[in-house]
């Protein structure tokens, strides 16, 4: 998890101890340069196939277009989703 999300929470946070606390990954996450890369990041996966129209459709024209806490959830699992991709499946067949 600390790998996936370095590039958003400062490094003092992701260096600490535990704090016992849930960080606001969905303050962080929902800010306006992350709902940009989860817009270019589904643009890539629909141009990758690993979504498909049905998929693409959904978050382009709903889950993105609209704010509230259900879509919000959609929105974090994505951003998530494609950091993973990013760095575990593209890095590791860029490397082959």
């Amino acid at each position: 998890m600390r790998e996936i999300i370095k590039d958003i929470v400062p490094e003092a946070i992701l260096k600490r101890g535990k704090q016992w606390f849930t960080p606001p990954i969905e303050k962080w996450i929902l800010g306006g340069k992350y709902i940009q890369e989860i817009e270019s990041g589904i643009e890539m996966l629909h141009e990758e196939w690993i979504l498909d129209e049905s998929w693409y459709d959904f978050y382009k024209n709903k889950v993105l277009s609209e704010n509230n806490l259900m879509f919000n959830v959609y929105k974090i699992k994505m951003f998530l989703f494609i950091k993973w991709y990013q760095l575990w499946i593209e890095k590791t067949s860029s490397s082959l």
